[in-house]
């Protein structure tokens, strides 16, 4: 069994689970003959990226004043429906769009928080989460496919609901920034570690999570099933599509290229 250990900064990580994203099945099957929902997050921007070339915009986000929505004004869409190679804004009606999906169509979207029971959730700074938040029924109850995508720097000790309890906009008596509640997310979550089982046939752990500079990097450590030349193929693979997008930017806020160094993967 070979044992391969690398690291990936937060934006690397992104990359790579939206690679895995867009050659899942069911998002294949949606491109060929059904729809695709994207809501904006810098990880479903670089799935949209890869899926429609197109990025999308970046809203709330969390600053040194805290929870804050955007500072500038962007004519680009935060979120879309893909049909038929078309493009279709959905940032007035996101909430009615998701009502008209079915089995053959795939929602993807993001989440501030997850932890190791698959939950996840998103932070809600504007009144019932806005479209997005009366929309999230609409994706449990249509039968379209629900894809969650969000990085390992977002799970969280514990569960999700037991921060939903406690988190609400209303009734708090400071914030720093904008009060924000949390609302539950449910579908197939795809972090960095699943990601890379769905891009190749090795097992994949967590070996450690640490600041290096300004960025933070994540090291992943894969076991191969065997020593064959088509496992080291896969693994291989894993590596190349992380080292594709290294220092690429993502999303329309275009985030700072993350200032680390990423150490060298041992092949043990």
């Amino acid at each position: 069994m070979r044992r391969i250990q690398f690291s990936l900064t937060v934006s690397e990580g992104k990359w790579l689970i939206a690679h895995a994203i867009a050659d899942m099945k069911e998002v294949r099957d949606a491109i060929a003959g059904g729809r695709i929902v994207l809501k904006g997050g810098t990880t479903v921007s670089c799935v949209s990226e890869l899926i429609t070339g197109t990025p999308l915009r970046i809203c709330g986000r969390i600053s040194k004043r805290g929870a804050v929505s955007s500072k500038f004004t962007d004519s680009a869409q935060h979120s879309i429906m893909y049909s038929n190679g078309e493009i279709t804004g959905l940032d007035p009606d996101f909430d009615t769009a998701l009502l008209q999906l079915g089995p053959n169509d795939v929602i993807i979207i993001g989440a501030n928080i997850i932890d190791n029971f698959g939950g996840a959730a998103m932070l809600a700074g504007s009144p019932a989460g806005n479209n997005c938040g009366r929309g999230v029924s609409a994706m449990s109850v249509e039968g379209g496919k629900t894809i969650i995508a969000a990085g390992m720097e977002k799970l969280i000790p514990g569960s999700v609901w037991d921060s939903i309890r406690a988190a609400q906009r209303k009734g708090v008596d400071a914030s720093r920034g904008m009060a924000c509640g949390l609302f539950p997310v449910v579908g197939e979550l795809v972090t960095e570690l699943s990601a890379i089982k769905l891009i190749a046939d090795v097992e994949a752990t967590l070996q450690r999570r640490h600041r290096r500079g300004r960025g933070r990097l994540l090291v992943p450590s894969l076991r191969q099933r065997s020593r064959s030349s088509q496992a080291g193929g896969g693994a291989g693979k894993v590596l190349r599509t992380a080292d594709e997008r290294r220092g690429k930017k993502h999303g329309r806020m275009q985030l700072p290229v993350r200032a680390v160094r990423p150490s060298p993967f041992v092949l043990l």
